[in-house]
Order: structure tokens, then C-alpha cells, then sequence
């Protein structure tokens, strides 16, 4: 139901009353709740957020709320910083444009009395106009006058604000009014100058900027051995001034030098200048060819150019190719440099001139000779080489010199590191060839037995600018295994070996006529400096034997080649008895192999597993080869018995003329070799129970795995069962019908027979047997008897109570007793307290009757339970479940309000089941389900700490209900009071036993269900005090128990402190809930406690709330004044003046009381005591008060003349003093007392004490001035 602010009557209330029936009896209960106002809005005219300050134009806020349409004159309230606007309760309020009117603004609205939530806060904000600067002009003379700057702004017409100028983003120190006086006198640049002005703590925004132009004045210049004219030292804006040298100096540059508004036109210098550097260069071997040029002199070069031999044009920097460094002039000195990137002898050596350029003068030159010569190692196809690969021992290579001239010598050295050592060489005749700018000079050298290692060739010049090369020699070996074998259809691995100092890069074999096929590599063998490659030759016949040739590719890219070759061979074996590899024959057959080598060989073996096969022994021909010169082997005929089981093969040997080592290789296949020994194997399905069909399985070696091969025969005694499976008794009566089933099991190599009984009723006479027979072997099992068993009785299901004595019976049948043993349905034990067994023959038939006692059931029995009969080595058995039915779900702990009730509830199972998961229920024959009917009692703890029946008309049992196999009852506690708080309650459930149900009952008991109490535990509010006082910062910590985490507020005069604050607290901040486990929830408030001084007790409410259940304490908070920020009073001492520096005293401020206590003791050597000499006076001021309760006395300075005309005169006075004093005591007394009073009553009495004052006051102070007339004059007052 929605509640409208119609709804309310005069007081602004609006009153439900609820109505309800129980038990056809009626009751009801009314509530009554105020209607506040909608929450107002505060909006701005011109969607203003803010205000200049001296503005003409106004702001007007307007306070709109949803429940006052028509903006009731003087129902609202406008609060500025939560302070009340006096005499203003339009909906409308006009803001005035001064600083202290920019803050929050909110409002209420009253209606029916109820006065809405504030609105949310509207901040205005107040700003100062932007100032402006004006000047008298824009130009400052360097040295000159000041130029005055005025900056104005339309928030400050009085210029009674702050002002701060800036030059840039720097500001101007020491000027703090709106004129600012600037002047320069070091030729200094000025900045853009901008202000800012602050009025009532607003800071306006900076002024545009204003430019200031600044007349710099000439000094005049200084010129290196040269003299100026004019010779004034400083003239102002322009001057002109005429250079003349000392003599053997000459001006270097104008002679005449201009100055314009301080700026000077480039100097005129006399100066002496200088460029040397080196006489030659060179460039060895390709490297960059540099030639350096240094000058020196005090003159700044403008420029540095190059040129080359005898060309006058001038070189330019090419990237890559031509670098030009001019260097950077400094300490009067400056080097530069030419570079020329990998310089050859025909197009770069020569001389370079290098020049130094100056303003108005000729280039300084200097110039050096360069070489260049380089050398390099080629092979006889005249290509460089770095590393030459020798795998003969000689090796011939070329040095090949050019050079602006040709080599002394040639020397070759062997580099070992940074040692060189010369070697011995053959070298033929050089041959020359000259170009315009270069020689060629070639030397053919060649190195025999050479080692590996690195060479030098060194052209050798007189100036021992010595070009080199190097050339590396690797040494290369290859080896190989000759022959390889490899039975055909397996692998043949081929292997060569590289000997070399480092790794190959790869291997390849190619077979004679095909393609390269690469090769693996095996790890380097960096000890023996070899290198192994392989190929692994897999499914190896005829076509790939023959020869391969194996090349190594070393790590210089070089070859070494050798040849292996690859044999094969192989042999097959064969018999006439299988036609797989495997023979499985009866002991005391015969069998024969033969063996045949498909590829050339010299001889055969017969092998059994790793034992070679006597001729003699096993009837092995003579080997005899054939046309195609195969040689065959055979074994005409073993005899099968137990000791022939084996794998057979034959072994052939292979050598040649070039593979002379003898190679042995066995036949691919073998022939695996089984002996079948004659037994027949007989079992049963099993004990044999009443009425059910039985069956024989007999099973005999098939070694032919063919079910044809073989038939079989069934005995009963010893007459034979007829092929209808009918079995007769002697006297010729049909005892049993049957059937007969033949099967070969192949993967077992075994032939199988099963004789079925449809059904057997009577105990065998007779033993059975079977017979397999094949052809004129037969095969007999041994005889087998039977007896007929079974349980004849055991229960569908027993179901239990936790705590009852239970009895479950097996009964089982046989030709002998059995004996009866309970187990779990998984075979593992089943604990129980013993079985009984007995037993009764009737008609030849044993019964055994077990049965299993249970004293003290429990949830362990609960279970899947076998009742297993046993007759010797045969058992049979029977699966049934024992349950355990009892207390359903039971709760732990009730929740309830104190007036209110609590409410217990209580269930119990009534279904009986036939499985421990309460799943399937238990059923009668027509197919109903089987049910107990407990009895529920209510139990109550006592003091003695039992539990007793519960009694008495605040306790209702309640109707039991009756769902899903469960009943339930409850029991409802009226009345609830804190006594009841943490009373334990149980349920018993009475089951009684019914042994036709299979039910075995006793009384089951609950655990305890404890009654708690939802309420408000504690509520306090704290500072960092004792006590709280105005300002603090509180605390404030509520505590609440209930069944789950409640929400908490803090209420005021109806308003939630954590949603907004009130005229004697800030708004607050709640903490999150926190529990302690045992049902507490605790939260605080933290919020700061107001300035104001009327609040002396005001009620603060913590209210938690669970679902639609409310609890809440309330706390009457009293806080105090603060002590510690109230300034002591004193007697004012204006002539002399007063000096509270000079006055010795003691301060204490007690933080527990709240008291501050303030003793004066006398004064410094240098003060004077105003009062008697020695006068000690103490105020106090207390939590209560927040004022001291009298003033201090004070000290003064004098001199040593005017002390003592006081001193002599203390007397005198003493008595008007300590009159005066209480005077001023009485009147703050009546200060105090006139605060509470209201303003009329305040008028009246402040006339009469005034009154009656007056003339007490008039004397003491007219004394007083009389006293100290003799010194100066001085006035008395607060």
C-alpha cells in the first residue's frame, strides 16, 4: 500500500490496524507512523553554480518538494553550511554577492507538522572578477626610470585585496598592492607581466598578460691588441666605433663596429693564425685512409675544405664513402679530419690539402702525403681465400701486393696466436704490372706436407708500413668399414669416418648407379678429431647390396670421399604339419621341418631357442644345394612329448673372398612347437538349489582347433546319458531332462562340451563324467557328485531404531547342515552380538535356522547384509538391507523477540524401507506401503541440568503432520522473557517394536534445540576522552544478537546519522557488520560531534532490524565543553604595557576530568606582579562550564624608580584590590548565569546587578587610577 501525504491527519500520522484468526479466536493491533514531506530540490535561477563577488546580479535558489505544490510561505527552512538562515522561509531565497554567502545550501519543508529530509546539498560557489593591467606605457629604459603597472578588478573597487604580480611563470617578491613599479638595469629581456588578486580568501584568475618592450644601452667592446674610438665607455642606444692593429697584427674582419640598442655587429679582431699536421698517411689492407689538420689561433674558422693531388675542386662527404669532420673551435684551437672509407691505392693515395676559412681573410693550408697499399691470398683460380682445405699434403697459393709502389720482399710466417714464426717455402718469380696511380705485384707459393694451421703473407717496405693476409689450412682424412652384413628384410648400418680438426657438415652414401641418400651424423670426437656418418640401410634384399660411396663435405665446404659395401642373405623354415608357424600335436606324435636359404650360404644349423639340434638325434638330413645354389635342410621326423615344447629355427653361415669375416644369420620365421596332453577337465555351475537348473562343463586340448575333430560322451554311474540329455534312474524312471552343447574354444586351442539340466528336484544318486574321444583316442575326466542346497528363508528387510534390540532369521536347506554366517554385501565383516543356529531333517532334507542377535543397534548396522549358508567347500547366500528409520531434521537453535514466542520443531520417519537410502519403500502384499506410529513428547532442561516433560499453559503442543514417510510436531513457547534466553528443549520420539513389520523400536532422543533471544546487546558512545565534548570525534558501537547479520541505523530526532547530520553531530560513516561467531553482529558509527553549545542530553537510538523484527537501545548522550581550546582570562595591563611572556605559571589539563587548572606563581626578575607582592591566583575551567572561573593576575615592566613608588603604596591599597577583585568575580558569575536566561529576563537582570554595582565599581576603579597616578595612567576592564 502506497501511502500518500493526503493520508495523514493534523499531526501528519497515518494508523493501520491489522486483524487476524486463529483457533476462532480474533485478534488485532494498530500502528501509527508519521508522513514526512517529499525530500525538497534546490535549483538555481540560470542554472547558476556560482556567483561574482560585488556582482550586481543575484542568485535566487528555489526549494521545490512534490508534497507542497503550492510553496506554503513560511513552512520552509534555508540552512547555509548547516547553519539556519534567519527570517528567510519562502520557497525562494536570494543570494547576496559577498565571499561568506558561497557555500552548501539545503532546505526542509514542514507539512502537518512533519518536517521533510533536508535536500541534498546545492554548493555555490563565489569567484573575484578577472583583473585587467593598465600602464603609462610599454617601454622600459635599461638603467632608466620605473614603468608603473596598475592592475584593477570589478570584485575589488576599494583595492583592498591581496595582489601577486608575475614576470612568465614567476613571481614578482615583495609586491603585494594592485601597483606595481618596474624597472631593469642589466639589459635583461622582460617576460609578459600578468596579476591575480585575492578578495575575502577568493583568488581570482590571472590577467591577460601585458608585454613590456625593454631600451638596452651599448657597452663598449673589447678587441685583441686594437684600439676603439670613440672612447666613451658607455653610450646609450647607438655608437660606432673605428679598429686600428698593433703592429704585425692586421684586422681580421670590418674595422668599423656598429652598436644598436645593445646589440653589437661582429668584432673586429687582430689576430696571428696557424695550421699543421701530419707529413704522411696510410692505409693498410682496405682500412680507412684519415688525414687530421689542426689549427690554432683566436679567430673562429668559418669553414674547413679538402682537396686531392692537384684538383682544384674542392671534396665533398660521400655517405659511406667520404666522411668530413671540420672538428669544433675551442680553446682557441680546432682539429679537422678527412676520411676515407676503405681507400685503395689507384683512386685514393696522394696528397690532401686541407684549408681553414676565415671572414674577409685567405684560406690557411696545410698538406700531407698518403699510401695506401693492401695484399691478398688467392688460389690458383684467382679467387681470395680465407681457408683452404688440403687432403693431398701440397698445396699452391698466390699473394698478390698493390701498392702506390712495389714490396722489398714477400715473407710468409705461420701465426700461432700473436707469434709468428717464419716458414720455408717454394716460391716462384714475381710478376709486376703498373696503372697510373698503383703497382700490382704477385708472388705463387707452394707449402708441402703441410700442417694445419693459420699462414701470414707479408709484404715487407723499408718505411715498415707492412700490408698482411692469412690464409687457414685444414687437414682432411676419410676411412671407412669396408663390409657390412645384413640379413635380408632387417638393417644394414653403413659407416665412414672423417678425421679432421673440426665437424662435418654433413655425410651422404650413394650405391652404385642410384643418388645420393644423406647420411647421420654422430657427435664430433674433438679428442681424436674424428667425426662418424652412418646410414642405416632398413628392409634390406638383394637390390641393395653392392657398393656405396660415402662423402664427408667438411666445415670449409670441401669433399673427401671412400667406398663401403653392403651383403645380405636369409633363410626360411617350413613344415608339413602346420600350415601357420605354430604345431600343437598329442604326446607320442611325430613332426618334420624343413629349412631352405634363399640367398647364397656355406652352411646350415638347426637351432631349439639358443641350442643347436644334433643330426642324430632329431633325423636331420644332409644339406643339399640345388640349381639356383640354394642349399636345403631337413628334419624328417621328431617325436612330440613334454620335453618338444620350443621355438625351432635354422641358422645359416655367409663369407666371401672380400667379406672373409663369417656372418651367421637365422631363418625369419620360426616354428613354434606345443605338446597336447590328453586330459579332460570336469566342473560344475555350483551348489545345486531346489528346482533350478544346473550344468557341466567339460573341457579337453583341441590341437587342431576344429570342433569336427573330436565328439564326447556323458556318464551318470555308469550307464550313458542319451543324446536327449535324459538321465534314468536303475529302475528305468526319467530322473532329470538335459541338453548338450559342443564348442571349440580356439584361443585356448581346447574343445568343450556342456551338459545342461533344466531343472533339479531331487538329490543325484550317481556321479557324472565325461568322455571326449578323437578318432581312436580317448580322453576321460574324473567323476563328480552333487548334493542338492539352498536358503530357504530370509527377510525382505529389517528396519531399526538407533538403541533397540534387534533379531533378524536365515533359514537354509541341504543334504547336511549348513552353517550360517552374516556378512556386508561387499563380504566384509558384519558386526553383531553372536548367531544361534539349530537344525531339523525332515524327508532327508537338513534345515538350519540361524539366527543373528543385535543388542544396542546403531547407524554402523544400517547396511547391504548377506546371509551366506555353507555346506564344506559350497555356499550359497541371500541379500537383504537393514535400516535405520528415526528422528528426521532437527534444529539446532530458535530465534524470538522477548513478548513474542518462540516455536520448536520436531520430525520423525514413520515409512519403513527396503534400502539404507530411504529409496524404495516397504510394501505389504497389496502393494501398501508398510508405516509405525511413534508417539513425540516434549522434554525441557531443568536446573538440575535434566530433562523433564514440559507442562504448563505457556507451552501448545502442536497437530502433527504427517508428509513423505515423515511426521512432524511442533511446540510453541508464549510469553517469551530474557530468562528464556539459552533454555534447552529435546524431542523424544517413542517407537514401539512389531516384529510382523520386521521393526525393532525404542525410544529415540533428540539433541538439544536452544531458544535465543534477538536484541539489542549493548550501545555506547566514546571519544578519545573519558567523556565527550564539543568537536570530538565519536565512537559509536552497538551490538546486536540474532539468527543472521541484521541492518543496523543510528537515529536521531528521526534522522539516520549515516545519511546526513543534524545541528549536534556531522554526518557519520558506518562500519561493515562484523560477527563473532556465537551470534553477535557488531557495526559502529564514526562521526564528529558539533561546536554547538546547547546540546546537554540528547537520545541516540541503535536500531537493528532482521526481516520485519526491529530491536534498538537508546543511549542518552551528554558531552561537554572543551577545556583546552578556551584562552584564560587576565587583568588587562595597557600602561605599562602587559607582558604575558614575563608570567610564571603552571597549566594543567586533565583529559579524564575534563578540568584545566591554571596557577600563576609570580613573575620573571624582569616583570612587575600586578596585585600584592607574593599573590598567588588559580582558575579553573571545567567540562560543565567550558570558562575559567576567574582571572589571573598579570606582569608589567618599570623601572627601578616607578617599582618602588608602587611597593610603598601596596598597602594602602590591598583591600580596594581584593575588592576589585570580586567585583570582576561577580560580574563573569553573572555573565555566566544571564546565558541561559531568555533575552527579556537577560535585560532585567543585567539593569539590576548593574545597579547595584555601579557605585562598588566607580570607587575601586577611581582608586585604582589613583594609585598608579604617580606612574602613568592605566584602565581596568574585561
Amino acid at each position: 500500500y502506497t501511502v500518500a501525504i493526503a493520508d495523514a491527519d493534523a499531526s501528519g500520522n497515518v494508523g493501520f490496524t491489522c486483524e487476524g484468526t486463529a483457533n476462532a479466536v480474533m485478534g488485532s493491533a494498530t500502528v501509527s507512523f508519521p508522513v514526512k514531506p517529499a525530500k525538497p530540490t534546490i535549483s538555481a535561477s540560470g542554472s547558476a553554480t556560482e556567483f561574482t563577488i560585488a556582482s550586481s546580479t543575484s542568485v535566487t535558489l528555489t526549494c521545490t518538494s512534490t508534497s507542497d505544490a503550492a510553496n506554503t510561505a513560511g513552512a520552509y527552512v534555508w540552512m547555509l553550511g548547516g547553519t539556519v538562515i534567519a527570517s528567510e522561509t519562502a520557497h525562494t531565497h536570494v543570494v547576496a554577492t559577498t565571499a561568506d554567502k558561497a557555500g552548501a545550501y539545503t532546505c526542509t519543508v514542514t507539512k502537518n507538522t512533519q518536517v521533510s529530509d533536508a535536500s541534498d546539498a546545492f554548493n555555490l560557489a563565489a569567484v573575484v572578477a578577472k583583473p585587467t593591467i593598465s600602464s603609462t606605457g610599454s617601454e622600459v629604459s635599461s638603467g632608466g626610470a620605473a614603468l608603473s603597472l596598475t592592475c584593477a578588478s570589478a570584485s575589488d573597487p576599494q583595492n583592498g585585496g591581496t595582489y601577486e604580480w608575475y614576470t612568465g611563470t614567476t613571481q614578482v617578491t615583495g609586491q603585494a598592492g594592485h601597483i606595481y613599479a618596474l624597472s631593469v638595469t642589466d639589459n635583461a629581456n622582460v617576460a609578459d607581466v600578468t596579476c591575480k588578486v585575492t578578495v575575502s580568501g577568493v583568488q581570482s584568475v590571472s590577467s591577460d598578460p601585458k608585454s613590456i618592450t625593454v631600451l638596452k644601452h651599448c657597452t663598449k667592446p673589447t678587441v685583441a691588441s686594437g684600439a676603439l674610438s670613440p672612447n666613451t665607455a658607455t653610450i646609450t642606444h647607438t655608437s660606432t666605433y673605428t679598429v686600428t692593429c698593433d703592429t704585425g697584427l692586421k684586422v681580421v674582419g670590418s674595422a668599423t663596429i656598429t652598436c644598436t640598442d645593445g646589440s653589437l655587429s661582429t668584432l673586429t679582431q687582430c689576430l696571428e693564425l696557424t695550421v699543421t699536421g701530419a707529413t704522411n698517411a696510410y692505409s693498410l689492407n682496405g682500412a680507412d685512409l684519415i688525414v687530421t689538420c689542426n689549427y690554432a689561433g683566436s679567430l673562429t674558422p668559418t669553414g674547413v675544405v679538402w682537396h686531392h693531388r692537384t684538383s682544384s675542386t674542392a671534396l665533398a662527404a660521400v655517405a659511406n664513402e667520404i666522411i668530413l669532420t671540420p672538428g669544433t673551435f675551442a680553446s682557441n684551437a680546432q682539429a679537422a679530419s678527412i676520411t676515407i672509407k676503405n681507400a685503395n691505392a689507384q683512386d685514393d693515395a696522394g696528397n690532401y690539402k686541407c684549408g681553414f676559412e676565415f671572414s674577409n681573410t685567405a684560406t690557411i693550408e696545410h698538406t700531407t702525403a698518403t699510401s695506401v697499399r693492401s695484399i691478398k691470398i688467392v688460389d690458383s683460380s684467382n679467387v681470395d681465400v680465407t681457408s683452404q682445405t688440403v687432403t693431398t699434403g701440397t698445396v699452391t697459393v698466390t699473394c698478390v701486393v698493390t701498392a702506390d709502389t712495389n714490396p722489398d720482399f714477400i715473407n710468409w710466417y705461420n701465426v700461432v696466436g700473436s707469434t709468428k714464426t717464419a716458414v720455408d717455402v717454394t716460391s716462384g718469380s714475381p710478376v709486376k704490372t703498373s696503372a697510373s696511380n698503383s703497382v700490382t705485384y704477385s708472388v705463387a707459393t707452394t707449402f708441402t706436407n703441410v700442417a694445419e694451421g693459420t699462414y701470414m703473407c707479408e709484404a715487407d717496405y723499408k718505411d715498415k708500413n707492412n700490408p698482411t693476409d692469412n690464409v687457414s689450412f685444414v687437414v682432411g682424412s676419410i676411412s671407412s668399414t669396408p663390409c657390412t652384413f645384413a640379413q635380408i628384410g632387417s638393417t644394414g648400418t653403413l659407416t665412414c669416418t672423417l678425421g679432421a680438426s673440426s665437424a662435418g657438415k654433413s655425410v651422404t652414401f650413394t650405391q652404385t648407379g642410384g643418388s645420393p641418400v644423406a647420411g647421420t651424423l654422430a657427435a664430433y670426437d674433438s679428442a681424436n678429431k674424428q667425426h662418424v656418418g652412418t646410414l642405416a640401410v632398413s628392409m634390406a634384399d638383394v637390390s641393395k647390396a653392392g657398393t656405396y660411396t660415402c662423402t664427408f663435405v667438411m666445415s670449409t665446404d670441401a669433399t673427401v670421399e671412400t667406398t663401403v659395401s653392403l651383403s645380405t642373405a636369409d633363410a626360411a623354415i617350413s613344415s608339413s604339419d602346420a600350415s601357420s608357424n605354430a604345431i600343437n600335436k598329442f604326446e607320442s606324435d611325430t613332426a618334420s621341418f624343413t629349412c631352405t636359404i634363399t640367398t647364397g650360404a656355406v652352411s646350415v644349423q638347426w637351432m631349439k631357442g639358443t641350442t643347436a639340434l644334433a643330426s642324430t638325434a632329431y633325423s636331420v638330413s644332409s644339406d643339399v644345394r640345388n640349381a639356383a645354389n640354394l642349399i636345403t635342410s631337413e628334419i624328417i621326423s621328431m617325436p612330440i612329448t613334454s620335453s618338444s615344447d620350443g621355438s625351432y629355427f635354422c641358422q645359416g653361415t655367409y663369407y666371401t673372398d672380400d667379406c672373409s669375416t663369417p656372418q651367421t644369420f637365422k631363418s625369419s620365421t620360426s616354428i613354434a612347437v606345443t605338446h597336447v596332453a590328453k586330459v579332460a577337465t570336469l566342473t560344475s555351475s555350483g551348489a545345486i538349489v531346489s528346482g533350478a537348473a544346473y550344468s557341466f562343463t567339460c573341457q579337453v586340448a583341441n590341437p587342431s582347433k576344429n570342433a569336427a575333430d573330436g565328439s564326447f560322451k556323458w556318464y551318470y554311474g555308469t550307464s550313458v546319458i542319451a543324446g536327449t540329455g535324459a538321465v534314468y534312474s536303475s529302475t528305468g524312471s526319467k530322473i532329470y531332462e538335459g541338453s548338450f552343447t559342443k564348442t571349440s574354444i580356439e584361443s585356448d586351442a581346447k574343445l568343450q562340451s556342456v551338459y545342461a539340466i533344466t531343472a533339479v528336484n531331487s538329490a543325484p544318486t550317481e556321479t557324472f563324467k565325461c568322455v571326449a574321444v578323437f578318432g581312436d583316442i580317448s580322453i576321460e575326466s574324473s567323476a563328480m557328485s552333487i548334493s542338492l542346497q539352498e536358503i530357504s528363508e530370509y527377510p525382505e528387510a529389517i528396519n531399526a531404531v538407533a538403541g533397540a534390540a534387534v533379531e533378524v532369521t536365515c533359514k537354509a536347506k541341504g543334504a547336511s547342515k549348513a552353517t550360517i554366517t552374516f556378512t556386508k554385501s561387499d563380504n566384509s565383516a558384519y558386526a553383531n552380538d553372536g548367531v544361534t543356529e539349530t537344525e531339523a531333517t525332515s524327508s532327508g532334507i537338513v534345515e538350519t535356522t540361524g539366527v543373528m542377535r543385535i543388542a544396542n543397534f546403531a547407524s554402523s548396522h544400517a547396511a547391504a547384509v548377506k546371509c551366506v549358508a555353507t555346506w564344506g567347500s559350497t555356499s550359497t547366500d541371500k541379500t537383504f538391507s537393514i535400516v535405520e528409520i528415526g528422528l528426521g531434521t532437527i534444529q539446532t537453535s530458535s530465534w524470538a523477540i522477548v513478548g513474542q514466542f518462540a516455536k520448536l520443531e520436531c520430525s520423525a520417519r514413520t515409512q519403513l524401507y527396503k534400502d539404507t537410502a530411504h529409496t524404495t519403500a516397504l510394501t505389504d502384499a497389496s502393494g501398501a506401503a508398510i508405516t509405525v506410529s511413534p508417539q513425540i513428547v516434549w522434554l525441557m532442561k531443568g536446573s538440575n541440568n535434566q530433562f523433564t516433560e514440559v507442562s504448563g499453559s505457556r507451552y501448545i503442543n502442536g497437530q502433527s503432520l504427517t508428509s513423505g514417510g515423515v511426521t512432524t510436531t511442533s511446540l510453541t513457547i508464549k510469553s517469551i522473557t530474557t530468562a528464556d534466553k539459552g533454555s534447552e528443549y529435546k524431542c523424544r520420539v517413542d517407537y514401539t517394536t512389531d516384529t510382523a513389520k520386521k521393526f525393532y523400536g525404542t525410544a529415540a532422543e533428540s539433541s538439544a534445540i536452544t531458544v535465543n533471544l534477538f536484541y539489542v546487546d549493548s550501545f555506547a558512545i566514546t571519544s578519545d576522552r573519558s567523556y565527550l565534548y564539543k568537536g570530538a570525534s565519536a565512537t559509536f558501537s552497538c551490538k546486536a544478537f540474532a539468527a543472521k547479520a541484521p541492518t543496523f541505523k543510528f537515529m536521531s530526532q528521526e534522522l539516520d546519522l549515516s545519511q546526513s547530520g543534524t545541528t549536534f553531530i556531522d554526518q557519520g560513516t558506518v562500519s561493515t557488520v562484523t560477527a563473532d561467531g556465537n551470534g553477535g553482529y557488531s557495526v559502529t558509527l564514526t562521526a564528529k560531534l558539533s561546536q554547538n553549545d546547547n546540546f546537554k542530553g540528547i537520545n541516540v537510538e541503535c536500531i537493528a532490524t532482521v526481516d520485519s523484527s526491529e530491536e534498538k537501545k537508546v543511549v542518552n548522550m551528554i558531552y561537554y565543553r572543551d577545556c583546552s581550546v578556551v584562552t584564560p582570562k587576565y587583568f588587562l595591563q595597557t600602561s605599562p604595557a602587559f607582558d604575558p611572556n614575563l608570567l610564571v605559571k603552571t597549566d594543567v589539563m586533565d583529559p579524564d576530568t575534563g578540568n584545566r587548572v591554571i596557577t600563576t606563581t609570580g613573575c620573571t626578575s624582569a616583570g612587575y606582579y600586578y596585585g600584592p607582592n607574593g599573590f598567588k591566583k588559580t582558575t579553573t575551567c571545567t567540562k560543565e562550564t567550558g570558562r575559567f572561573d576567574n582571572k589571573l593576575w598579570t606582569c608589567y615592566k618599570l623601572s627601578g624608580r616607578r617599582r618602588r613608588g608602587i611597593k610603598n603604596e601596596e598597602e594602602r591599597i590591598k583591600m580596594w584590590e581584593m575588592l576589585l577583585n570580586e567585583t570582576e568575580h561577580q560580574i563573569q558569575n553573572f555573565e555566566e548565569e544571564t546565558e541561559e536566561a531568555n533575552k527579556f529576563s537577560k535585560i532585567h537582570i543585567m539593569a539590576t546587578v548593574i545597579s547595584s554595582f555601579m557605585v562598588v565599581v566607580a570607587v575601586a576603579t577611581l582608586l585604582v587610577r589613583r594609585k598608579y597616578k604617580k606612574v602613568d595612567s592605566v584602565e581596568v576592564m574585561e
